[in-house]
């Protein structure tokens, strides 16, 4: 998960977060180790990784999403590596953290801690923004309109792609052109012809 430090406009600066955790269920289970990264323009500035004593047993597995259960970053926007991918690499079989890496041809370390999953997700993240900035100006404006309602993770870097190649400035998410042509009109009921003949095997 990529996390802009404003909501608006595409910051210089974004943090790229990591966790580990006791579980999947933010309700009863706790965060083992944070890993975190300040990127900037296309290179990481810094790193941040700690251990946190969860207080219980660990079980077998660890996964994400409990930075909002937690209190903070609650009026960050964010940029999800997930929906990035899944609108630039609509041909990718899975879209895990290790399964874009290998699509992206980014290394991907042996080890499953926090501080390694987030410089794999920088990484991935400049990857798939540089699929994105081959798309068309107006197949982004398009990707926006239609985004324009929902609480989607990729908003961010498309705004920015267009403001850049517009050279706007302020985005609203609206296209002055619709890609998609609206439902053709419905027409009238068909009906079953009264003298069906049937088909001549031989001829076809």
């Amino acid at each position: 998960m990529i996390l802009p430090d404003v909501t608006m406009v595409m910051p210089k600066t974004l943090v790229s977060l990591d966790l580990e955790t006791t579980g999947l269920d933010p309700d009863s289970d706790a965060i083992i180790e944070i890993g975190a990264a300040k990127l900037i323009g296309e290179g990481i500035e810094s790193e941040f990784q700690t251990l946190v004593n969860p207080g219980r047993r660990i079980p077998a597995f660890v996964s994400l999403r409990f930075v909002r259960k937690m209190g903070v970053l609650q009026k960050n926007a964010f940029v999800d590596t997930m929906a990035l991918a899944a609108t630039v690499l609509p041909s990718a079989g899975r879209y895990s953290l290790g399964s874009l890496a290998t699509e992206l041809d980014v290394e991907l370390p042996a080890t499953h801690r926090a501080l390694d999953d987030e410089r794999v997700t920088c990484l991935v993240y400049l990857e798939l923004l540089k699929r994105a900035r081959e798309l068309s100006q107006d197949t982004i404006s398009e990707i926006l309109r239609l985004a324009q309602a929902l609480e989607w993770g990729a908003k961010l870097p498309f705004q920015e792609l267009l403001q850049k190649s517009s050279g706007e400035g302020a985005i609203t998410g609206t296209a002055a052109v619709s890609l998609f042509a609206d439902s053709a009109p419905e027409g009238s009921p068909l009906h079953p012809r009264g003298d069906p003949h049937p088909l001549d095997n031989d001829r076809l």
